[in-house]
């Protein structure tokens, strides 16, 4: 019996005697033969405990070719010295890791606190650059590698000044807000939370998908684009090349200043508004099976093939193609004055 008891005052002196930390650390990593730079930033694995820390991560890129700049600041409390965050740096090969905990877990812990970390990527970087992160906002800024690939399993990601070779950016929980990013190719998804992006030019291709939440995107331009939004509307200001878009539950409003592509458009439930310039010439095909459709545009043709819900024919003497499917909302094709 008193071999349980001095076990159990053990465990609690180890769980509620504090170490604090003010943490103001840096290190400048040579990247001499390095292609791939990993920061696996997770919070600590926690046994029988709890944390209230909080974690920022800000990643952006800098002038020269060699050098990666980290730092990590803030004030950190802890039941154990081992769970205060440090700079942990492991080099495998031409892969480097950049850590802020040791990969084990850590047993009756209680964390307070708030810690940033950042680190400065050299433009003349052109490898792989990933990011994972289970707890915290990611800043990302005038990133230039040749891959890069960010995930989130729970806070926000921030973009601008994107520019990398390709990119795949995901968050399971949060929102994601790019101003800009342009890129080979482009994957854009968010399991919880909305999307905004203010430009993506993706000429190999994008992808935009969000499970629950709104997409926003102010301009988007590439050769083949996807948007999906599994519950929430979309709002696209201005799209150029091949366009799909689909969405389960939630309305759809799209336009463009120049109609460069075709566009194919379905929604289970939700109206769909399209604007185009008044002297846009393409081939439609409208259909809904509950909801009415009104067209600003002539479309010849549709005289003979108007049933009730469904409408095809050509603006302006045809041209690319607009399909439009809705099985419950309206469709509304709006003409801009020149």
């Amino acid at each position: 019996m008193r071999k349980y008891f001095f076990l159990t005052l053990a465990f609690f002196f180890c769980a509620f005697s504090a170490s604090a930390g003010t943490l103001r650390l840096g290190k400048d990593v040579d990247l001499a033969g390095i292609t791939e730079i990993s920061f696996e930033l997770s919070s600590p694995s926690i046994v029988f405990g709890f944390s209230t820390a909080r974690y920022d991560h800000a990643i952006s890129g800098s002038g020269g070719t060699d050098t990666l700049s980290l730092s990590l600041d803030g004030d950190i409390s802890a039941s154990q010295e081992s769970a205060l965050p440090r700079l942990l740096v492991d080099r495998q090969t031409s892969r480097l890791i950049v850590r802020l905990y040791e990969k084990v877990p850590f047993l009756f812990l209680t964390q307070t606190g708030t810690a940033r970390f950042a680190a400065s990527i050299p433009d003349g970087f052109t490898g792989r650059v990933s990011v994972s992160s289970s707890s915290g906002n990611i800043t990302l800024s005038g990133l230039k590698p040749g891959t890069l690939e960010v995930n989130s399993s729970s806070g926000s990601i921030f973009g601008s000044a994107l520019s990398p070779g390709e990119a795949a950016i995901s968050v399971s929980s949060g929102s994601i807000k790019i101003s800009d990013i342009s890129a080979g190719k482009a994957r854009v998804d968010s399991s919880s939370g909305s999307i905004e992006i203010g430009s993506l030019t993706a000429t190999d291709g994008a992808s935009v998908e969000a499970s629950s939440g709104s997409i926003r995107l102010d301009r988007i331009t590439g050769s083949d684009l996807r948007i999906k939004s599994s519950a929430g509307g979309v709002n696209v200001g201005d799209f150029s090349g091949n366009l799909f878009c689909g969405v389960s539950s939630g309305s759809v409003r799209l336009a463009a200043s120049k109609l460069s592509g075709n566009l194919t458009v379905k929604s289970s439930s939700g109206g769909v508004t399209l604007e185009l310039p008044s002297d846009t010439a393409f081939s439609a095909a409208l259909e809904t099976s509950a909801g009415s459709i009104r067209s600003d545009f002539t479309l010849i043709g549709d005289a003979l093939n108007q049933k009730r819900g469904r409408v095809s024919g050509d603006a302006n003497g045809g041209g690319y193609s607009v399909k439009i499917g809705v099985s419950s909302g309206g469709i509304k094709l709006i003409a801009r004055p020149q």
